[in-house]
């Protein structure tokens, strides 16, 4: 079914064939009202929407309403499934409003979202209008990890990430993901996009845990950068240890001197049993040692030679 140019509403008449049925498909636009009106004799005709692109059936055969409006939930092809007994005669008409521009509100500027004291995470919810962008804003630093959860009653409502410095797209609108993680490459602003083509609703949750931990390892290496510095103290050490071998070389001469002196005291013995001959080799060897002690002893031997004569 197409609208002639400027008509927002189509009529189409006739009579179901032997099998009882009869399909029509039109298209339209994410947030248009659409109004499907099926008349026949005895109201013995009905019908069915169903969605070609998502197959979600909007309106059962079971629903007896004739009469049927809804906001298209998104941009795609809609069958419209006629039913009733053979042969029958029906009226079919359709209207679609179209969507006017201030339909929708002006998209709001980003909200920012920040933690709580010791909180790690945030939710954000409220409604999402058609193709009217919901955007959100959050600071976090490089190495970080950011989870984020997005739930909509609606299948279509999806989520990008770009950053605001570096203007990177991380997650893009046609990744379908609606539960995505991701490093952050660089400490800066991350903008979250919300966008869905129909009018529905909105939860977001927002992960980041703590770097802590990460910061706490590069610091434990320092230490070893101190050990190489304390080697050149030993090297000072051995210099002054041979300097204090001079010492010990001086006190040996001097202990040999004095052990010279008691050898004199057996010489003495000797001069009293040679008494004639004791005057000759005493006096020579007198001038070597202390002596004048010796000769001291030699005036008692003149008395025997006076008794001979």
């Amino acid at each position: 079914i197409n609208f002639a140019p400027g008509e927002t509403s189509a009529v189409r008449t006739g009579a179901l064939s032997g099998a009882g049925s009869k399909q029509y498909v039109f298209r339209a636009l994410a947030g248009q009202p659409a109004r499907i009106l099926v008349d026949s004799p005895g109201a013995g005709a009905n019908f069915a929407l169903q969605g070609v692109s998502d197959g979600i059936v909007y309106k059962p055969l079971s629903n007896p309403a004739r009469e049927f409006s809804l906001t298209l939930p998104r941009t795609q092809d809609y069958l419209i499934s006629l039913s009733g007994p053979a042969f029958i005669n029906y009226s079919l008409e359709l209207t679609v409003q179209p969507t006017g521009p201030t339909s929708t509100p002006p998209p709001a500027p980003p909200e920012r979202i920040s933690f709580a004291p010791g909180q790690s995470s945030a939710v954000r919810s409220g409604p999402l209008y058609a193709n009217t962008p919901r955007q959100f804003i959050f600071g976090a630093a490089a190495g970080q990890t950011a989870r984020i959860l997005l739930s909509s009653p609606s299948p279509a409502a999806n989520f990008s990430v770009r950053g605001v410095s570096d203007g990177v797209t991380y997650k893009s609108m046609g990744d379908p993901a609606r539960e995505w993680s991701f490093t952050l490459p660089v400490s800066q602003d991350y903008l979250i996009t919300i966008q869905a083509p129909v009018n529905t609703s909105f939860s977001l949750e927002l992960i980041i845990p703590p770097a802590t931990p990460p910061t706490a390892t590069p610091t434990a290496t320092a230490p070893p950068t101190a050990m190489p510095t304390a080697t050149t103290p030993p090297s000072a050490t051995p210099t002054l240890a041979p300097t204090a071998t001079d010492m010990p070389t001086s006190t040996p001469t001097m202990v040999p001197t004095a052990t010279e002196t008691p050898t004199v005291e057996p010489t003495a013995t000797e001069t009293a049993t040679v008494e004639p001959t004791a005057t000759a080799t005493v006096e020579p060897t007198a001038t070597d040692t202390p002596t004048i002690e010796p000769t001291a002893t030699e005036t008692p031997t003149l008395e025997p030679t006076a008794t001979e004569t």
